[in-house]
């Protein structure tokens, strides 16, 4: 099995996560890590310098806008990663302490919150349309 991250998200992120998959004999790559949204399509892209050790591997994310709510977003995502991955943690499989769960369940409630925000919020004329055109949103859906 290998690494390959995918990469989701047109509403101010992009994201790319790792995957487990597995190559059957016939070549084709199924997609063997749970996920907790449906997903209709992945796209695979290997990526060598990364490989499952049996420890977690932080996701890529980057900022499609100048939106201080999507940097804070991406900053509270990566942090939750690092306290769920710290010492101990980084080989640990199961539910979380409580201490640690607590504090991560304070952070992924502001990721709500900030998501939330973000989704009822108009983009700016120059950001990229959130209907993933590529087009900035001055010249696709803005009004």
């Amino acid at each position: 099995m290998a690494a390959k991250p995918s990469w989701a998200g047109k509403y101010g992120n992009g994201s790319g996560s790792f995957h487990m998959v597995w190559r059957t004999p016939a070549g084709d790559l199924r997609d063997v890590t749970p996920k907790a949204l449906p997903f209709q399509q992945i796209l695979f892209v290997p990526d060598v310098k990364h490989a499952y050790t049996g420890q977690q591997i932080n996701n890529v994310r980057q900022s499609l806008t100048d939106d201080a709510r999507v940097h804070q977003f991406i900053g509270l995502a990566n942090r939750v990663f690092d306290i769920t991955n710290a010492g101990d943690l980084a080989t640990f499989h199961g539910q979380l302490p409580s201490n640690v769960a607590r504090e991560v369940m304070t952070l992924e409630l502001e990721k709500a919150r900030l998501f939330d925000a973000i989704m009822r919020s108009e983009p700016s004329r120059n950001d990229l349309c959130r209907c993933g055109s590529g087009k900035k949103y001055k010249r696709c859906h803005r009004p």
